[in-house]
């Protein structure tokens, strides 16, 4: 199978979240179970992003700095805002179709289909999402992707999204944006685990979160 960067740095992204709890990769229920609609992700959902603006964090970026020739910190810490970052903070499912971005706008989603792709040796799988809301669309977010949360009992669960305007097709398959993850977790999980920790994690992850960076050119 022919190995994508954007696949390769999406087995990255979950591999380095995952280990902080040094575990393998394993898909949550809500992989296998038929999803037909936005009940997997009830709750609040909050960008991954946020850790990573904690102060703290900078000690994430120096570490990954030294195992990425031509890198500096800041350097780092612009392209993993670029991998990571979604133009909410929070998105809180409300009910199957329901959702608030940032306590703001509220709309409702109906699923219109299902997409596996290939990343690396996974094939996850995105669940594509529409709204005819017009605040939504003025918004950006007329096309929902999720994709399950995944983790283990212990590491910190998260999911991948994607939204838009353009039409999935665009945000599933586009290279322009192959490289775009943005990421999520339930903040009471993160609370559990105790943030700092998830940053320390970060730090141990160092050398393989280093590849998810380009070329500087």
């Amino acid at each position: 199978m022919k190995r994508t960067r954007g696949g390769v740095l999406a087995l990255a992204l979950c591999l380095a979240i995952l280990s902080i709890a040094g575990r393998g990769l394993v898909m949550s229920a809500t992989d296998s179970e038929q999803v037909i609609d936005l009940s997997p992700w009830i709750g609040t959902n909050e960008s991954f992003w946020t850790i990573l603006q904690d102060p703290a964090a900078d000690k994430v970026f120096s570490e990954i700095a030294k195992y990425a020739p031509g890198y500096d910190l800041a350097m780092v810490r612009k392209c993993m805002e670029k991998l990571y970052r979604f133009n909410f903070d929070v998105f809180r499912v409300i009910d199957g179709r329901t959702v608030c971005f940032d306590d703001g706008v509220v709309a409702e989603y109906d699923l219109i289909g299902v997409l596996e792709v290939e990343a690396n040796q996974y094939k996850p799988t995105w669940y594509i999402f529409k709204t005819e809301s017009k605040d939504a669309i003025e918004f950006g977010v007329e096309y929902l992707l999720m994709m399950p949360y995944h983790g283990d009992g212990e590491g910190l669960g998260h999911c991948h999204l994607r939204y838009g305007n353009q039409g999935f097709e665009y945000l599933t398959t586009d290279p322009s944006i192959a490289n775009w993850w943005p990421t999520a977790f339930r903040p009471e999980e993160a609370d559990k685990l105790g943030r700092e920790s998830i940053l320390e994690g970060l730090v141990r992850s160092a050398r393989m979160l280093a590849t998810m960076l380009p070329p500087v050119k």
